[in-house]
């Protein structure tokens, strides 16, 4: 019964903040998601279920139960690879308490996680392997996707650019998993490099 009153308290705070963020103003200009991801960073508790707030449903976790069944059976028809390599993968969902749905044959999953690892393998279908590629990330997010692609190709060189208080949440996701091939950068500092290819979480969305 506690479970079910939480679920029903998480769907009303999430539908609160869709219809706030309705008129499409733009994430980087949005006040409560920036200290939102403060808090996050500077204490350890809401490090700890960081994934699992309303505002993180909203800007980071918002992919359906049925999105990721879809995914879900896209990777295991599609890219029997992965599918098998799914234990490794669930890492992602090892930080920030994620909300999980359980998917026969695969177990627990955040769709989200379901998602990025089908938009990695559709990466891979269509340009080989990413290893060795200079790859700069539009929207670090908190780091979930960039998680993904560093597990899959380890020789990658990922480049994450956001706001400042979206980096410094990335940034400590993926240290505390870490992540080796990773770096993150504010839109201000980002260095001047040759690109071999530019990634968008939200161009996947």
């Amino acid at each position: 019964m506690q479970k079910i009153a939480f679920i029903f308290t998480l769907c009303v705070a999430v539908v609160t903040l869709e219809a706030k963020y309705r008129d499409g103003s733009a994430v980087w200009e949005n006040n409560e998601l920036r200290g939102f991801c403060q808090k996050a960073v500077s204490q350890q508790e809401d490090f700890r279920v960081f994934r699992s707030h309303p505002i993180a449903r909203v800007f980071f976790e918002n992919a359906s139960e049925e999105v990721g069944r879809e995914c879900l059976l896209a990777i295991q028809s599609r890219f029997p690879e992965l599918y098998a390599d799914l234990s490794r993968l669930r890492q992602c969902d090892s930080l920030g308490s994620p909300i999980p749905f359980r998917y026969p044959g695969a177990g627990d999953f955040s769709p989200d996680t379901l998602r990025w690892i089908k938009i990695a393998g559709e990466l891979k279908q269509r340009l080989g392997s990413l290893d060795g590629k200079n790859i700069v990330m539009i929207g670090a997010g908190f780091g979930g996707f960039a998680k993904v692609i560093a597990d899959l190709f380890p020789k990658a060189k990922l480049t994450l650019v956001d706001t400042k208080e979206n980096v410094l949440l990335a940034r400590r996701f993926l240290e505390a998993l870490h992540i080796q091939n990773a770096e993150c950068f504010s839109l201000n500092s980002l260095p001047k490099q040759n690109w071999d290819l530019v990634l968008s979480d939200y161009a996947f969305s």
